[in-house]
């Protein structure tokens, strides 16, 4: 998985993007990627066991 997350991060690591609205849109996603990624965690460390518990 790591190897496949890095070979994507490298095909556009040097791309230029010349829509504005696309380079909008991928820069807004790559300032949110870091929250986006540990509100994901604390679910996956909180909630899961509890839907886990639960209701299955």
């Amino acid at each position: 998985m790591t190897v496949l997350a890095m070979s994507i991060f490298l095909m556009f690591y040097d791309m230029d993007i010349r829509g504005k609205v696309v380079r909008d849109i991928v820069k807004s996603i790559s300032l949110w990627s870091l929250d986006i990624f540990l509100c994901s965690s604390l679910f996956d460390a909180y909630l899961n066991p509890y839907f886990k518990a639960h209701y299955f």
